[in-house]
């Protein structure tokens, strides 16, 4: 009997924040460790994403010193037949789609990866949502679990538009006016109340 290695379900995110045009050189967004999360095997690493008007983009980040020389990662998008490849070293024929660089921070070597896939390279159903998965693997032998990243093309619409945050501020003055008039009437009323007893 063969035993076959037990394969890690994908994590599931969902990706629903909504960023700006990407800048002229296609890359180096300012990503925010606040909202960096973590893909950890022996080695950890960071990432995000964002939904961007040019297509969904994220970067890959780790610290470690003694990170492997050589790293595949591949953004699978469900419904499509072309994978796209992240390769370190880079791979000049796929720099359309990413950026990879090392820099020194923080006392220790870092390598990051920026990555965009394009709106016409993902499957959108018809509600605008989108799903692909995420894999890496090191030329150390070293994987990582996978992961599925869920979102939308477009930003859903806010249940308070202009309208209905004007009306509502129309409501709160208008209940505001009502309880004062209603404490001005109460006050007068107890003032001619002690007047009669007095008299």
């Amino acid at each position: 009997m063969t035993v076959r290695p037990l394969i890690a379900a994908p994590t599931q995110f969902d990706i629903d924040r909504y960023g700006r045009r990407i800048q002229v050189d296609g890359f180096l967004m300012e990503w925010s460790e606040k909202t960096a999360k973590t893909w950890e095997n022996r080695i950890k690493w960071y990432w995000d994403a964002v939904n961007t008007p040019e297509g969904l983009a994220g970067y890959l980040r780790t610290s470690e010193a003694d990170f492997c020389p050589s790293w595949d990662f591949s953004i699978d998008p469900h419904g499509s037949s072309s994978p796209q490849y992240l390769k370190w070293p880079a791979d000049t024929s796929m720099k359309a789609i990413y950026r990879a660089d090392t820099t020194s921070g923080k006392g220790s070597k870092e390598l990051i990866i920026e990555w965009v896939v394009p709106w016409d390279s993902l499957q959108v159903d018809s509600s605008g949502t989108y799903v692909i998965e995420l894999n890496g693997n090191s030329g150390c032998g070293d994987s990582l679990s996978p992961m599925l990243l869920t979102g939308t093309k477009e930003k859903p619409p806010s249940v308070f538009t202009r309208k209905v945050v004007t009306q509502i501020v129309l409501i709160v003055l208008l209940l505001v006016i009502y309880l004062a008039v209603r404490v001005r009437a109460s006050n007068q009323t107890r003032r001619k109340g002690s007047l009669h007893r007095s008299a």
